[in-house]
């Protein structure tokens, strides 16, 4: 049978090239790379605290193919932090390259800070009542001109940790009324309060404000 050295040639050149190009991505040159912003994720909290403070994101060092590598991005590495056995209290937990999950082929390096800090309180069921919380608005037409609020506080009630609690800036908490739709006249509206974090608001007093639109 005679040899055609050059048939199906463009297959052949195309194959070259996927295996050349292959060969560097498995095989060329290994580079240092910080990725930065890299989410922390904590699980296996214990039922009986919450995790009040904690490091959300770190930098993890990785080492491997150039053109793997340089086209990581945060969401691509996982850090996981257990709490199981954790008790109440500030906890020192060290981030080894072992905890982090990374693409085949890559290799973790190092993780800066090399230890986070963690807030673990215990989730009991105190009360602190914030009194003389403004009202605020929200859905304001442009339209709307001034407003005038009856009583124009109200005091809010919330749940949480004791610590979390005697923590709590009182500016943080929102009470608001929906003025969607609304237009001049004497309104009777709900009031809803907020505040963030891991405390939940129990009780809004009054519950219901007028609010006069001119």
């Amino acid at each position: 049978m005679a040899w055609h050295p050059f048939r199906n040639f463009g297959l052949k050149l195309v194959a070259l090239v996927m295996g050349t190009g292959l060969w560097f991505a498995v095989n060329g040159p290994r580079v240092d790379r910080v990725v930065t912003g890299v989410p922390v994720s904590y699980r296996n909290t214990p039922a009986t605290l919450d995790l009040s403070k904690q490091t959300q994101f770190v930098d993890v060092h990785v080492r491997g193919v150039e053109g793997q590598v340089s086209v990581l991005q945060p969401g691509d590495i996982q850090v996981g932090v257990d709490l199981s056995g954790r008790s109440d209290g500030v906890v020192e937990v060290p981030l080894r390259a072992d905890q982090v999950a990374a693409p085949p082929g890559v290799e973790v390096v190092q993780v800066e800070p090399a230890t986070v800090t963690l807030l673990l309180e215990r989730r009991d069921t105190a009360e602190r009542t914030i009194s003389a919380v403004p009202i605020t608005v929200r859905n304001r037409a442009p339209s709307v001109g001034q407003i005038e609020y009856d009583p124009d506080t109200v005091a809010v009630t919330i749940r949480g940790s004791s610590a979390a609690l005697l923590r709590l800036d009182p500016a943080t908490v929102i009470a608001e009324v929906d003025l969607s739709g609304l237009g001049p006249g004497r309104h009777v509206l709900p009031v809803r309060a907020g505040v963030g974090g891991t405390l939940t608001t129990t009780l809004v007093r009054p519950s219901v404000v007028t609010v006069l639109i001119r």
